[in-house]
This record gives C-alpha cells, structure tokens and sequence, in this order.
C-alpha cells in the first residue's frame, strides 16, 4: 500500500502541481483495504495499473525473482489470467503503466525493469506490449500454463547524471512521453523524461526534468 500512495502522490505532483512547490498536509488519512490478492503466484507485487481494454480489471506483476509474467486481476483480487511478455526478462520489475504507442488507436503496457538498489546497472529498460485482450470470466492460464503476450519491444535508457534506483513509471496518455521518479532516502526524489517516440533498440538518454517536494510523513 505504501509504494501505490507514494505512486499517486507522484501522479498528483507531476500532472496537477508540478514543478510548483507543494504545500505541506498536517497529516495523512488511513490505509484503507480494497481487496485481497488471491492468487498464490503473486507475491510481491510491485506495480499495478488499470486495464484500458476491460473495465474493472487492473494488471500487476512481481518485484525481482519472479519470471517475465503479468497478471490480471479484477476488482475482488480475483484472478482473470497470467500471460509471459514475450521477449521480456525481470531482473528487477518496479512498476506498470499504459499509454499509447507507436501504432495508432492501439493501447499498450509499458513495464518498468528500472529497479537497481546497489546503483549498478549501465541501463535500464522499459518493456513495451499491446495489452492483452482480457474477457470478464476468469480463464484458466496459470504460471505454468500461461497464456504469451504479442513480443515486447524494449526500450533502452541510460541516466544523464549516473545511475539511480526508481520505482515509479508514468506514461503521458497523450503524448506517450514516459517518465521516471527516482527513489532516494530522506531526499527529494527526481523526475527523468523519454520524449516520444521511444525507439527500441537503440539506447536513448533521459533526460532530469523536475525534483518533487513530497510533503514530510514525519511532520
């Protein structure tokens, strides 16, 4: 729950105030429970977005250790299908968003491997797929029967300032611009951008646009 607030308060930042200073809360409200993920597969999930071709349904996927799987979910945290990103590898998945792509009209996912904890990695890469066609009843593909994904493109980027741990991944719904948000202890994170088209197969640099004041959760 804490990384999806810190995702919102993100969105919020960086589509409604951004670069504005933000004014400091006195406090924050409750955690409040949605649902329960039920399917035994998904242990750490660590990103999660709303399906744009099912209402009511939303993907995750798993943090490192996990093999190159998406899972759908409806609003109960009941399961509606696990399928494997062709192409894709998860070395350290953080996060999932949706936006358009380079065919028009089409709706894809974009899947963060931006995690990097020890800051060791030359780049990162963000998978891009067309969403999966998703159906409201439950099917019965499973980790060991999963159903493919079309192939992944992956695009490639590197940081213009060194090498950063991120956990957030935006997708402008217009312009297909992605963004990256840094996470970085007792400091303020940074916001890094790909403008679109994001190319695959070559390396493309981000470029550091913006810094966010989160308002302190220790008052």
């Amino acid at each position: 729950m804490t990384r999806l607030v810190c995702f919102f308060i993100s969105v919020l930042i960086l589509f409604s105030v951004w670069p504005s200073p933000v004014a400091s809360n006195d406090s924050y409200g409750a955690p409040t429970t949605l649902a329960n993920i039920a399917d035994p597969s998904i242990n750490e999930s660590s990103g999660l977005v709303a399906s744009r071709t099912l209402p009511g349904a939303y993907w995750t996927h798993n943090d490192s250790g996990d093999g190159p799987f998406i899972y759908a979910l409806n609003t109960r945290g009941e399961p509606l299908g696990t399928f494997r990103v062709t192409g894709a590898t998860n070395r350290d998945w953080e996060d999932i968003a949706a936006g358009p792509g380079p065919q028009r009209g089409r709706l894809y996912l974009y899947i963060g491997d931006i995690g990097d904890n020890d800051k060791v990695r030359s780049e990162i890469v963000v998978y891009r797929v067309l969403e999966p066609q998703l159906k409201s009843a439950t099917n019965d593909s499973t980790k060991k029967r999963p159903v493919t994904t079309e192939p992944a493109e992956a695009i490639r980027l590197v940081y213009p300032d060194g090498k950063h741990d991120a956990e957030t991944l935006l997708v402008h719904p217009s312009t297909g611009n992605l963004y990256i948000i840094t996470k970085i202890l007792f400091a303020n994170p940074a916001v890094y951008e790909a403008s679109a088209p994001l190319t695959a197969g070559q390396t493309i640099t981000l470029k550091r646009i913006a810094e966010i004041r989160v308002p302190s959760l220790f008052g």
